[in-house]
Parts: structure tokens; sequence; C-alpha cells
């Protein structure tokens, strides 16, 4: 196959078009594998997900999975609204949120005085 350009007949395959074609499929292949996280988070979240808070740790247990987030692994919080967001670094890679909704109040009232009054994080 051949392009016209400006009067001059170059061949499609050159290697500028080739190394864009290599881009296009990195491309297309990470999008491909952001998906299946999307999905698997979004399944992860319609299970029935219960959350347990100690003075060790943070334990998420749902159907399939069960995580546990030592403290010290955490390194900052931050309150929006009802959430309160732990994270290990400003990425939404190493975050957890947790909705007031999702724990009973007790557990709220335990988090709460871990986070403020024995300030086991900074607040940011």
């Amino acid at each position: 196959m051949k392009l016209d350009v400006m009067n001059k007949t170059l061949p499609f395959w050159n290697p500028f078009s080739a190394f864009a074609m290599g881009i296009v499929m990195i491309a297309v292949l990470r999008m491909q594998g952001l998906y299946k996280q999307y999905k698997q988070a979004s399944k992860l979240k319609s299970e029935n997900v219960h959350i347990t808070i100690s003075d060790v740790a943070i334990t998420y247990r749902a159907e399939t999975h069960e995580l546990k987030f030592l403290w010290p692994y955490f390194k900052f919080y931050r309150l929006n609204g009802t959430l309160i967001i732990i994270a290990k670094d400003i990425t939404n890679k190493n975050t957890l949120v947790i909705d007031r909704n999702e724990i009973n109040e007790d557990e709220f009232k335990f988090l709460q005085s871990l986070l403020f009054d024995k300030k086991i994080l900074n607040r940011k």
C-alpha cells in the first residue's frame, strides 16, 4: 500500500508507522488491563463486605477476599463528608475509603479515637 503526500509516493510501512502502531497496540493492551481492574473492583464493591477495625489493623472481608491492612502501612488520613480516606501516599492505588454507613457506630467511634485522640496517622 502506498501513500501519496505532496505529490510523492511514500510506502505506508516505514519505521515511523511501525513504531506508531506499536504504541497504539501498547495503549490498547493497557486499556484492557485497566478495564479488567475496574471490573474486579466493582465486583468487590457489590459483594457483602465486612470491615473490622482494631488497634493493630483494619480487616476488609468480602465473600471471596480478605485483606488485612496494618496501621504502619498507612501514612495519613483525610476526612471528606461521611468518608474517611486512609492512605499510604497520594495515589488512589494505595488508599482505603471507609464510608460511615459501612461500619457500625461503635467501630466508627473507635476509628475516630484511633485517628483523632491517639493520632496514629497524620491528618492531611
